[in-house]
């Protein structure tokens, strides 16, 4: 049992490539972080760690290489506005400067999220929750409420109490993404907290939230969407010139035949549209970076074909 350098300087190098703190590391590795510090601290003379030494090193040297591949990978696209992002930023805004309340609906893949990602780099004093079909009225509160520094304990009407005190006055914007998800209850409570607080306030989901609220029970929401100052309800049609700005963050030297088939793929109805795009072109960065070939309509078209909507329609 023998002290592996070359796996010692390999987990260094991924911790210092990936800021990684040792407690991440240990995370990664599945082990204690002390168990990890005392490995870091061995030396070929002095192993200090007396345990199965061989043993953490395989899971050390298998946290390493899936980090360094992981590093190697490509990275999605920088962050392009398009026609759709600079409409739902314009909800953003006008809710945020004028403490409203904001809606933006519309099919995935179109940017709501990353708009939202880019929104809140911008402006550091927007929050972002992304909720999910788990989400009650409770966890959008303890939610808020470690977004903002406050105590998040006691009951739901406490936890609601602390929250509303941290944003009075602060004239801060919350954003809920994936908002369909919420029930009536938990909506009405953001409600509650937008009236209170006197902040700007955004829903952005899929066309399920507008029809919560605008179907059969519209009279229960009523409270909600005659609040609604600006309801952005986005078609899903991807602009030409968004595609090839896109296209051309990653490769810049695309021809015409080529971005025939990248329109294709961010228009197709049944995808994800702009998400597949960027998968598509990570996708063709990964293979063409490993084989040192040549992009062709055809390689595209392959590309697209790995998605899961493309694999159903064939």
């Amino acid at each position: 049992m023998s002290l592996d350098l070359e796996v010692q300087q390999s987990l260094r190098r991924v911790m210092s490539l990936g800021g990684l703190s040792l407690a991440g590391a240990a995370r990664g590795c599945n082990l204690s972080t002390a168990t990890l510090s005392t490995y870091l601290r061995s030396t070929p003379e002095a192993v200090l760690y007396k345990g199965d030494l061989d043993g953490i090193q395989k899971r050390i040297a298998t946290f390493t290489k899936r980090e360094l591949e992981r590093a190697l990978a490509p990275q999605p696209p920088p962050f392009v506005e398009t026609v759709i992002s600079q409409e739902i930023a314009g909800v953003f805004r006008l809710s945020h400067v004028e403490r409203v309340i904001g809606v933006v609906v519309g099919p995935p893949g179109v940017g709501k999220t990353a708009t939202i990602e880019h929104y809140v780099q911008e402006m550091g004093d927007t929050i972002s929750l992304s909720v999910n079909a788990m989400w009650d009225a409770r966890a959008i509160l303890v939610a808020l409420c470690n977004s903002l520094g406050a105590q998040a304990k006691g009951s739901t009407w406490q936890i609601a109490e602390r929250a509303i005190e941290a944003l009075t006055g602060t004239g801060r914007l919350v954003i809920v993404d994936e908002a369909q998800f919420l029930k009536y209850p938990a909506l009405e409570t953001l409600r509650c907290i937008h009236d209170r607080a006197r902040m700007g306030l955004v829903l952005c989901g899929m066309q399920r939230l507008y029809d919560n609220m605008m179907g059969k029970e519209r009279g229960l929401y009523s409270h909600l969407f005659s609040r609604v100052t600006r309801c952005a309800l986005i078609s899903g049609d991807i602009d030409g010139m968004d595609v090839s700005r896109i296209a051309k963050s990653v490769f810049p030297d695309v021809t015409a035949r080529e971005m025939e088939v990248f329109q294709t793929i961010a228009n197709d109805p049944s995808g994800g549209r702009l998400r597949n795009l960027v998968q598509v072109l990570c996708h063709l960065k990964r293979t063409l970076t490993a084989t040192s070939g040549k992009m062709t309509p055809d390689l595209i078209r392959d590309a697209g074909n790995l998605l899961m909507f493309r694999s159903a329609q064939n």
